[in-house]
């Protein structure tokens, strides 16, 4: 036997792994070369910043008008507008205007709101110049911005104001004459007429999102999904979400997927770009499997312009921890933070669970004392590939 106390300075220092030298170190004579230029960082593809945006065919409010919606950009334009509406407000109230109001009230202001959405290589430059009807005036530049994720650009109106017009004062001119009652019939035509389109619409019946992970139990959600090069859409948002009967919320950054008793989904909204249409029936691709859309919830939003689908939910289960001989902690890997743990534990400044207990004795001695925590040590430092137990079952 060794004496004890030269045996806890020997494994102290195996399990540190100290070596030393005896030769000097060698110094090097050189100064290090240090590069002059900045390394050259690759991109995914280049972005070209788009710097004015321009909105005709605007229409402002008159007195017992409806609301105008059908504005355009122009056809050289690398944006669209996904959405408009008109709003009325005074003081802390306001609504969205429906089908079938007008502007009718001398007491709230009205403004018009607008959506904007880059097509795929382009993206709106941090100052941009807003035109609507060709000048700057009917955009409210205080109010004008992105939203919160950053991928949509949402432009306010001005305030606008109207006044019931006057009643007239003086009596109206009755005319003397009978009128004049034409004597052959109208010609009434007896084609449809032809209502002229604004451009032609390329229909989009598939689409492709790549690069979808499946949830792992402890993993963080990916979010980093692309489309198709040749995609004539793109996607606008994505987020993941837990839910377990009527609760539920987003998933935040540094959340994992942790939980055995919750579903998990990914949510995505997507746009077409100018010039295209998603088709009533749309097959939807995600790895190239239609397996993970939920097509019961997926679908065209109120106002037709996005289209959002949801994957099916996800269940992860909590893997089953395998304890192996040496393993301290019950993690299922024996590593330096068992040796650690073990040494801790027989000088008595830490505790070992009872249920890992009986893995630590691995020279099967009937007591857990240092030399177990050296062939811990030594088992981690790969000088041994088992532990004494081992051999003797």
């Amino acid at each position: 036997m060794l004496d004890e106390d030269v045996y806890y300075v020997c494994s102290v220092e195996f399990f540190v792994g100290s070596v030393i030298q005896t030769e000097e170190p060698v110094v090097p004579t050189e100064e290090p070369v240090v590069p002059t230029e900045e390394p050259v960082v690759p991109t995914e593809e280049p972005v070209n910043y788009i710097d004015t945006i321009e909105i005709n065919g605007f229409v402002v409010p008159e007195w017992g008008a409806a609301p105008f919606y059908d504005v355009t950009v122009p056809e050289d334009a690398h944006y669209s507008i996904v959405y408009t509406d008109w709003n009325w407000y005074v003081e802390d109230d306001g609504e969205i205007m429906q089908e079938g109001d007008v502007f009718d009230n001398e007491t709230v202001a009205y403004y018009q709101y607008f959506e904007l959405v880059p097509y795929k290589g382009y993206a709106f430059a941090d100052e941009l110049t807003i035109l609507i009807n060709g000048s700057e005036e009917y955009a409210d530049t205080s109010f004008s911005g992105f939203d919160e994720e950053g991928n949509i650009f949402c432009i306010f109106t001005v305030d606008f104001f109207v006044e019931e017009p006057g009643v007239p004062t003086e009596e109206p001119v009755v005319p003397t004459e009978e009128p004049v009652v034409p004597t052959e019939e109208p010609v009434v035509p007896t084609e449809e007429p032809v209502v002229p389109t604004e451009e032609p619409v390329n229909y989009i019946d598939t689409i492709e999102i790549n690069g979808f992970v499946v949830p792992e139990w402890g993993a963080a959600p990916f979010y980093d999904v692309t489309v198709p090069e040749d995609a004539h859409y793109s996607i606008v948002y994505t987020d993941w979400n837990w839910y377990v009967e009527d609760d539920g919320e987003i998933m935040q950054e540094g959340d994992v997927f942790d939980n055995e008793t919750v579903a998990y989904y990914q949510y995505f909204e997507l746009v077409p770009y100018k010039g295209y249409a998603f088709a009533d029936e749309l097959t939807i691709l995600i790895n190239g499997s239609e397996e993970y859309a939920d097509t019961l919830f997926s679908g065209f939003d109120e106002e037709d312009n996005e289209f959002h689908i949801f994957t099916v939910d996800f269940f992860v289960e909590e893997p089953e921890v395998v304890t192996h001989w040496g393993d301290a902690n019950g993690d299922g890997v024996v590593d330096s933070t068992d040796v650690l743990l073990l040494m801790r534990y027989v000088m008595g400044v830490d505790e070992i669970e009872e249920e890992n207990l009986e893995w630590c004795d691995v020279n099967g001695d009937g007591s857990i004392d240092m030399s177990d925590a050296l062939f811990v040590s030594r088992y981690v430092m790969g000088s041994i590939d088992v532990f004494p137990i081992e051999e003797n079952e």
